[in-house]
C-alpha cells in the first residue's frame, strides 16, 4: 500500500460538507495521509452550496490503488452521484474483497447495500430516512456509529465527529483517537 494513498475520500457534486471536511481534518491531525478524490474535474459544489477542489480526480488514481480506507460522505445528491459511478463500484468491490476498510455516513451507506456489498453478518447504520435501501437484518437504527468490519458507518452530519474519531481508532488505535478528541475538545454523545 502506498502511504501516498492511505485514505481516500470521494467527493461528488452534492456531497455533505460536514461529513467530508470533518474526517479530512481529524484524520490529518492524526497523521493519516488523506487524499480527496473528485469524481470529475474542476470545482465541486457541495450540498449547502460551498465550492471545493479535490486533491486529485478519479482519472488520476493509479489502477492498482490499495488504500487502507475509502471514505464516502453523504448528502442525497452526492450519494446518488457516487452510486452511479461504475469506477467507484469496482474500487469498492476490490477494497472489500481485499479486507480493507470502507467508511460511509448519512445516505452513503446505502451505496453498500444497493451494490450488494453487505455480508450476511454485516450491520450498518445510515440517515434514518434512507434506511429503506438497507435490508432490515443489516440496519442498526439506534447506534450513531457502527463498526462491522470492513465497514464503519454513521448516521449523519451530527455524528461526523464520532465517526471520524472511530476511523482514527481503527487505523491508529485508541490512544491516538483520544489524543485527537482532547485536542479538538470534542464531547461525544453516548
Amino acid at each position: 500500500m502506498s502511504a501516498q494513498f492511505e485514505a481516500l475520500i470521494f467527493l461528488a457534486e452534492g456531497f455533505e460538507e460536514i461529513e467530508a471536511i470533518t474526517p479530512i481534518d481529524l484524520l490529518r491531525r492524526a497523521g493519516i495521509k488523506v487524499t480527496s478524490v473528485g469524481l470529475d474535474r474542476g470545482q465541486i459544489t457541495a450540498a449547502q452550496g460551498t465550492r471545493h477542489l479535490a486533491d486529485i480526480t478519479f482519472q488520476e488514481l493509479p489502477s492498482d490503488i490499495q488504500p487502507a480506507i475509502i471514505i464516502l460522505p453523504g448528502g442525497n445528491l452526492g450519494t446518488e452521484n457516487l452510486f452511479q459511478s461504475e469506477k467507484l463500484k469496482s474500487l469498492l468491490y476490490r477494497q472489500i474483497q481485499d479486507g480493507r476498510w470502507v467508511a460511509a455516513i448519512c445516505a452513503a451507506p446505502t451505496i453498500l447495500a444497493r451494490h450488494g456489498l453487505l455480508r450476511a453478518d454485516t450491520l450498518i447504520t445510515c440517515y434514518p430516512s434512507t434506511s429503506h435501501w438497507v435490508p432490515a437484518a443489516h440496519y442498526s437504527p439506534t447506534k450513531r456509529v457502527v463498526v462491522s468490519p470492513p465497514f464503519i458507518t454513521s448516521q449523519g452530519p451530527g455524528t461526523s465527529m464520532e465517526w471520524s474519531l472511530e476511523i482514527i481508532r481503527q487505523l491508529r488505535g485508541q490512544a491516538t483517537a483520544e489524543e485527537i478528541q482532547r485536542g479538538v475538545i470534542a464531547q461525544i454523545c453516548a
